[in-house]
């Protein structure tokens, strides 16, 4: 018997969720292992093109793409998005990269698509924009007041990466790239890039790590992250709609925030609740409730 739309679509978006929050936990462990960020760049790349190429001679379905978009996105969405992310969690929790990367990528994407392509600013973007600032504002206040929270360079790497990842979403759409096309032509461009960079210039720690790590975060980077969660991602949406599978998936760092307890043995601070408190009510959008829009009768 065949699963139902509904039940499939269940399956790709639990399988997507559960990838994109484990990207914050496997990107931390970086610091209890030899492999720097540099060497996870590589990883990715590497990784995720093996993979490509053995499906395109498997198959022999071949995908084209623009040759200068697919540079500029992977400077953006490529090689600068991952150095920058893989960089902050050698210095800030997981709970940290929740915080400054995934509630941030909201607020510059508003930004973005207010200073650049000049979009209408609607109510709705800001009440999102306003909840997630208010909260990130609280817990600053509460955090540093109180010492429970350690500003670091990670937290600043982190919204630098979601500055980066707001540029490439934006980009994919003016330069009318396809899923299908960013997948292949990004990860491709970005290890021809990387590469030559990676071997003649950058720090390498990969020759003292065991092949177990290497593999390890080679496959879950390149195969899982790039392309695993792509297409969960792409079929998730196209069977429960935009707005449903959206929904689920933004709950990813709420996830990636209690997986790192058990895994890593990192418990969020209070004040970093506090700013998740905030994206959660972004999401849930509560001011569009029902309850809160009938009229008070008078009597």
């Amino acid at each position: 018997m065949p699963w139902s739309k509904q039940v499939q679509g269940s399956i790709y978006v639990i399988t997507t969720l559960l990838i994109w929050a484990l990207f914050a936990v496997f990107s931390r462990m970086l610091g209890s292992q030899q492999l720097n960020s540099w060497d996870l760049n590589f990883l990715r790349f590497a990784f995720a093109t093996l993979f490509i190429g053995f499906y395109f001679c498997w198959t022999r379905r071949w995908v084209s793409f623009p040759v200068v978009p697919m540079l500029v996105l992977s400077l953006f969405g490529g090689i600068g998005y991952c150095a920058i992310v893989y960089a902050g969690f050698l210095f800030a929790p997981v709970s940290h990269s929740a915080i400054w990367l995934n509630t941030c990528i909201p607020v510059s994407t508003f930004f973005l698509s207010w200073l650049l392509i000049s979009k209408q600013v609607s109510s709705q973007d800001l009440k999102v924009l306003f909840t997630i600032l208010s909260a990130i504002a609280v817990m600053l206040i509460y955090g540093l007041s109180t010492g429970s929270y350690q500003f670091s360079i990670g937290d600043l790497f982190f919204f630098f990466g979601s500055i980066f990842w707001s540029a490439y979403t934006l980009l994919l759409k003016k330069f009318k790239i396809n899923i299908r096309q960013a997948i292949v032509g990004v990860t491709v461009t970005s290890f021809v890039i990387y590469l030559p960079i990676y071997l003649l210039f950058l720090p390498k720690n990969i020759l003292q790590e065991s092949w177990q790590v290497i593999i390890m975060q080679g496959v879950f980077h390149g195969f899982l992250m790039v392309i695993v969660a792509s297409i969960s991602f792409i079929k998730s949406v196209e069977l429960l709609g935009a707005f449903k599978a959206g929904s689920i998936l933004a709950l990813a760092p709420f996830l990636a925030v209690m997986l790192a307890i058990p895994m890593l043995g990192e418990w969020p601070e209070v004040a970093s609740l506090i700013g998740l408190a905030g994206l959660l009510i972004a999401i849930l959008k509560p001011w569009n409730w029902s309850v809160f829009s009938v009229p008070l009768s008078r009597e």
